[in-house]
């Protein structure tokens, strides 16, 4: 699958396939946007300025709806109908990555003029044929059939997220991303994503669309919440021996995740049976709609964060019923955290050592994972490991010449103390007065960085390799920048 963008220049319009009482068109957009995409494995430094356009339906509230992907790390966005030529500034209210979803508003209200508002559908559309809108050649909107199929569980590329998404059968091409799929006149999808041959596309159903918007109705955005259990269907499968558990209700509860809304509710080895009434299977699965299963996850989804639900479990053999408050969503347990947008890396160097929070985007960016990487990525979080931190790269100088090849190493400690976060690392790093800043990882490999040698060699280090800022912004506060000059100046001077 890849996510449709593409950029061309713009010219005289007009709308392809246009049919007399195709009025939907009139409220099609056309969404440029500049983007300009942070290194993750070079914090300080930003990719060069890239052009992106896709599509956008105009909604109620003189918004436009359209995919998240389009305008992430975006500098400029801009719009136009496609019955015009006029080029709108634009800004983004909402986005969310999650769901590769955003409204934008534009500054000039008169782009709404002669224009009416897309409803979105009250439901699904299954194997229904629908009418697909966007920009695949740049200049004029083109509308194109297709067979909307089933709504299951599938990835979303943009965010690594899994939620309920549509498949699209049509021809699809750059261009059409964040364009409305409609029947009988109202949205029933959002195309996002589609395989390389464009034959077959992925979009943002209604329960996701309709969760967005009920989402920000109250001018925030926070996205889907999460029971915070792990489960496996595997665990109720009759092997010889697991006897005892077969026939029972529900799914068996693996972990509970530390700090989740399930905590102090539910137990390992308890089974959820049942979810606001509807039935948990021993294959992890609801009946959403009438013969159509998918993962319990899902019912937890249609529900906003700060929602109660009711959960029965089974319990030593007795069914009990709970009361759950929703507040927590999945990032809030994830050791590595999804793709990251809108944001700068944080950083911090010291010895010419790159110190980060593991991420997704520094993972893409290396393009291979080790089989340590790769396993930390669906790891949850605790109370003492709340993410993990890595050396992303080494700046090559004397006093690191023994670890010039540790880029991907993770740290698990400081001077002999365990670190549970990034924060961790970095308070660690600046009140340490050891001769020696020692980390260690959990097989107890060491790293040994000689205080005195780093510090006198830190400000040649940074203008060796252009670098302006030893540090992400967030770490730049008046005391830290006082300390580090204070001993930079001090070690500078005691070294002649």
């Amino acid at each position: 699958m890849h996510i449709l963008v593409t950029w061309g220049t713009l010219h005289e319009t007009a709308v392809a396939g246009l049919q007399p009482d195709d009025q939907a068109a009139h409220s099609i957009v056309q969404v440029y946007s500049v983007v300009n995409e942070p290194y993750y494995s070079i914090p300080w430094v930003t990719s060069p300025e890239s052009n992106e356009t896709g599509t956008g339906s105009i909604i109620s509230g003189y918004r436009i709806i359209t995919s998240a992907h389009l305008v992430a790390d975006s500098r400029s966005v801009k719009v136009r109908k496609a019955s015009a030529n006029r080029q709108y500034e634009a800004y983004i209210v909402f986005v969310s990555h999650e769901s590769d979803l955003a409204i934008l508003r534009v500054h000039d209200m008169g782009f709404f003029s002669n224009t009416v508002p897309l409803e979105i559908a009250p439901g699904a559309a299954s194997q229904k044929k629908v009418r697909v809108y966007g920009f695949p050649d740049e200049e004029r909107l083109n509308i194109t059939d297709g067979i909307l199929t089933d709504n299951r569980r599938r990835l979303y590329r943009h965010s690594s997220s899994t939620l309920l998404a549509g498949e699209l059968l049509s021809l699809i091409e750059p261009g059409y991303s964040g364009g409305p799929v409609m029947y009988d006149g109202m949205i029933v999808g959002i195309v996002m994503q589609a395989n390389n041959a464009g034959t077959v596309a992925h979009t943002v159903p209604v329960p996701v669309i309709r969760h967005f918007l009920n989402d920000i109705e109250d001018g925030s955005y926070n996205g889907f919440p999460h029971l915070g259990l792990i489960t496996d269907h595997r665990d109720n499968l009759l092997t010889e021996d697991n006897t005892a558990r077969h026939g029972l209700p529900g799914i068996c509860i693996n972990r509970v995740a530390d700090g989740s809304p399930a905590e102090g509710k539910i137990d390992i080895q308890d089974r959820l049976v049942s979810i606001n009434g509807r039935t948990v299977f021993p294959d992890g699965t609801v009946e959403l709609e009438p013969n159509v299963f998918t993962h319990y996850e899902t019912e937890i989804e249609q529900y906003q964060v700060g929602d109660d639900i009711h959960v029965q479990i089974l319990r030593s053999g007795e069914i009990k019923d709970i009361v759950v408050s929703l507040d927590t969503v999945r990032t809030d347990f994830m050791l590595v955290p999804p793709e990251q947008y809108d944001t700068h890396p944080r950083y911090f160097i010291f010895g010419g050592l790159i110190f980060s929070p593991l991420t997704k985007n520094i993972l893409n960016e290396w393009n291979s994972e080790s089989d340590n990487l790769r396993e930390r990525i669906s790891a949850w979080g605790t109370r003492d490991k709340e993410e993990i931190v890595a050396v992303i790269n080494v700046l090559p100088a004397e006093v690191n010449r023994e670890y010039r090849e540790m880029a991907g190493w993770i740290v698990d400690s400081v001077n002999g103390f365990s670190i549970k976060s990034f924060d961790e690392l970095y308070r660690m790093i600046e009140s340490s007065d050891d001769p020696l800043v020692t980390f260690s990882d959990e097989q107890g490999s060491q790293i040994a960085i000689d205080r005195q040698m780093a510090l006198a060699s830190h400000k040649r280090i940074l203008e060796t390799y252009g670098i302006t800022q030893d540090r992400s912004s967030d770490l730049l506060t008046a005391s830290d920048n006082i300390r580090l000059i204070s001993a930079i100046e001090h070690i500078t001077k005691s070294s002649y």
